[in-house]
């Protein structure tokens, strides 16, 4: 009855999933625009790790996509639909882990409805590319239980379970590679508490290593196809990293205590390493540490798992290792997904001591319960008013924008929602920020032109090139742009020695390169060799 009511909450809070749209943020590469969901030997590139027309290696997540594409195409519903009921199994996983491990039946619910309703779970849920988060989670869960099934009954067939179950885990996302990690601090609260019988360490090394070597590999895999797939995360010194690291960290747990103001893509911090403010998150960590260590007999094993768990999931999105999506933001709220489940733990638990202690009245019994019930309510309540934000493209990064103005992919994508719908006013401002947010891109720079073209005239498009040249004179794009206004207006010859600027600038069989050489010989002109 309880699974089963934890299940009905769920989908109550993320009902307005199901109708919701894509986001055009990875959705578009993932399912929308992603040819090798339309066929056979599409499913085929899927699974082989060279294939370059892989958005990622993440082959059971896009047999997934490939699945449902093959039932209901680019209907978007059918996504969520996926997405909602992976999320929800997840809950009931953690439900059925946590009594798996003993905990009482109201520890047990509250830790798992605190991962159901969390707000930080809302991208996990209604981003259909994070499918990567509730698949991967479920063969996680999966693979935790046949662990402690091996573990109570020496079942050697379940071992094979969990070996299997980590390898499809780190197929769908390879944060999961933490697993063997969180085993080792499960099994040592759980031999603590008399939950499992004594083990050495050279029998538990021994069931840890092979997973170990697998995520090791998975690892390996991973960051080669990040390597090969796209642009890397903006450089970073051996000084930043630890800061980097220290600080996301306390941003998480911040988050996952009180999650207020939650932002799509959060603005990307300026780490400098000169500033001490960014030392004091450092520095704070030995306190931290120490003051868990000297209260480890008062808060006992099972919130040091839960602590432990929650800090141990979040180590590969930590900065310390480049990843594409660390280009926008150092952090993110979808990173919080399987950490909750250890932050779920730890506040369960110590609600449960403060109302079934030894001393504890009705009426505190009663006050503590109000307490978990009102916190599970604010969640719920904030991550149904979450889902407005996630429910397509315009609210997706309108919401973004509102808190982080400054935010270079919502600005570009924003704007062309908008020139995809023909609302050029609209899109012009949101260009003007990209380009002047990434002067250098020439993607913001060339549809900013096109937007003052069609709601200014061609006049200032030619007007907003030239400024642009005399900011950046070897910004040949600039020169491509205003030839081709000038064409337009008739003013050839101006048109000609853009071209040419663009042959002598642009790199050698550029497509920019190849493209004024045929407008040159259109004009019956030959182009001047380098």
């Amino acid at each position: 009855m309880t699974a089963a009511g934890l299940m009905i909450l769920t989908a109550v809070v993320f009902v307005p999933s199901v109708n919701s749209d894509f986001v055009r943020w990875d959705d578009p590469d993932y399912v929308i625009d992603n040819k090798l969901l339309r066929d056979g030997p599409g499913l085929r590139k899927i699974w082989n790790p060279r294939e370059k027309e892989n958005q990622q290696y993440y082959p059971l997540v896009f047999t997934t996509y490939w699945l449902e594409y093959q039932a209901w195409g680019a209907d978007a519903r059918g996504y969520h639909v996926t997405n909602l009921v992976l999320h929800a199994t997840n809950v009931v996983l953690v439900f059925a882990l946590l009594l798996r491990c003993g905990f009482a039946l109201p520890v047990a619910a509250g830790a798992a409805a605190v991962f159901a309703l969390h707000p930080t779970q809302v991208p996990s849920v209604l981003w259909v590319a994070q499918r990567k988060n509730t698949l991967s989670t479920v063969f996680y869960l999966a693979a935790f239980l046949l662990y402690l099934r091996h573990r109570r009954q020496g079942s050697w067939p379940a071992y094979g379970g969990c070996l299997l179950a980590f390898g499809a885990a780190l197929l769908s996302k390879t944060q999961t590679v933490t697993l063997p990690l969180s085993l080792l601090a499960a099994d040592w609260m759980l031999q603590a508490v008399g939950r499992l019988r004594r083990a050495s360490l050279a029998p538990l090394a021994a069931r840890i290593l092979p997973l170990l070597v697998i995520g090791l590999f998975a690892v390996r895999n991973t960051a080669a196809v990040e390597r090969e797939r796209g642009p890397r995360q903006p450089p970073t010194t051996p000084a930043q990293r630890p800061l980097i690291a220290a600080n996301a960290a306390w941003f998480y747990a911040g988050t996952f205590v009180a999650p207020v103001r939650l932002v799509p893509i959060y603005p990307l911090w300026n780490v400098v390493p000169t500033d001490p403010r960014w030392w004091l998150g450092l520095a704070a960590w030995p306190a931290a540490l120490w003051a868990v260590l000297r209260t480890r007999r008062r808060l006992g094993p099972a919130p040091l798992w839960g602590l432990a768990h929650f800090f141990i999931a979040l180590t590969p999105v930590l900065g310390l290792m480049p990843f594409n999506y660390l280009q926008f933001s150092l952090v993110a709220d979808h990173y919080l997904y399987l950490p909750c489940i250890g932050g779920g733990l730890v506040l369960a638990v110590l609600l449960f001591r403060l109302a079934a202690g030894p001393t504890a009245s009705s009426r505190r019994r009663s006050a503590v319960s109000a307490v978990g019930i009102v916190l599970l309510s604010g969640c719920a309540v904030q991550s149904y008013l979450e889902t407005r934000h996630w429910r397509d493209t315009e609210a997706f990064f309108r919401r973004t924008l509102a808190r982080n103005p400054d935010c270079f992919p919502a600005n570009l994508n924003l704007g062309n929602w908008y020139r995809r719908q023909g609302r050029w006013t609209e899109a012009l401002p949101l260009y003007r920020g990209a380009a002047r947010l990434r002067p250098d891109s020439m993607q913001s720079f060339s549809s900013m032109v096109d937007a003052v073209a069609r709601v200014e005239g061609v006049d200032r498009a030619v007007d907003a090139c030239s400024e642009r040249l005399r900011q950046a004179p070897g910004f040949y794009r600039a020169h491509m742009e205003r030839a081709q206004y000038l064409t337009r207006l008739g003013r050839t010859e101006e048109a000609k020695r853009d071209y040419e600027a663009v042959l002598r600038l642009a790199p050698q069989n550029s497509i920019s390169w190849d493209d004024a050489r045929r407008k040159l010989e259109g004009f019956q002109f030959r182009p001047r060799q380098r």
